[in-house]
């Protein structure tokens, strides 16, 4: 079976600058992705997907080859992850005539996820699962959500829930942006990298921070020690 690592790291970021290679712990946070995949040893190929000029020199520097960079209608605030991933699936069979039986997303910001988290999630693959997803569960119990009314009063968004215990609510999680393992024939059918017939890969919450502003990168950081520099 082959397949193909997708990291996707465009330039810009409105809420963190430049957060897909900006310093943490010493160097750009897309290379813990990379590397990450890189020692998994699972892939064929690993294609990082950009429009930085930034990013594209580190991985010149790197010796990071990229054989074709992402164009400006899939860069935008808007863009579609699944059309990232379509255009680099066509791209690879259009251009270098290379196929894959599965791909995997990896987010750069998600840097706390190790080789040994993309393994064991594809273990999880079987021929009856077309995608394994990285999932958390969320820190508070869902069903106690409440909005500020136009008036600025607080109200419930489930007030049938609201006041049960914690133990009696069912169990809610969420894709952490971390992985996503997607057999390819499915997801061109379906043109989603979250497919019928997904599995979730539970990922240890102190790994599962989706970094995308600055107290979630100050709060990464924190971990990352924890969890990777403790002697």
């Amino acid at each position: 079976m082959k397949k193909l690592a997708i990291i996707p790291a465009r330039k810009g970021s409105k809420r963190l600058k430049n957060k897909n290679h900006i310093n943490f712990h010493g160097k750009p946070m897309f290379l813990y992705t990379y590397e990450a995949a890189l020692k998994s040893n699972l892939f064929d190929e690993i294609h990082i997907s950009t429009d930085s000029e930034k990013i594209l020199k580190i991985c010149e520097e790197n010796s990071i080859k990229v054989l074709f960079e992402r164009p400006p209608e899939f860069c935008q605030d808007n863009s579609d992850l699944n059309d990232v991933c379509r255009f680099v699936i066509k791209n690879y069979k259009e251009k270098y005539n290379q196929t894959y039986d599965f791909f995997c997303l990896l987010w750069v910001t998600s840097p706390l996820r190790d080789f040994k988290d993309i393994q064991e999630s594809f273990r999880m693959l079987d021929n009856n699962t077309n995608s394994v997803i990285a999932v958390s569960k969320y820190n508070l119990p869902v069903f106690c959500a409440q909005y500020t009314s136009k008036n600025n009063f607080l109200k419930m968004h489930f007030p049938e829930m609201f006041w049960k215990r914690s133990q009696e609510m069912p169990e809610t999680i969420c894709d952490c942006g971390s992985i996503a393992w997607v057999r390819t024939k499915t997801f061109l059918k379906e043109n989603l990298w979250l497919t019928s017939s997904s599995k979730g890969y539970f990922l240890n919450p102190l790994k599962a921070i989706d970094i995308d502003e600055e107290s979630d990168l100050l709060i990464a950081q924190e971990f990352y020690k924890h969890l990777y520099k403790k002697n």
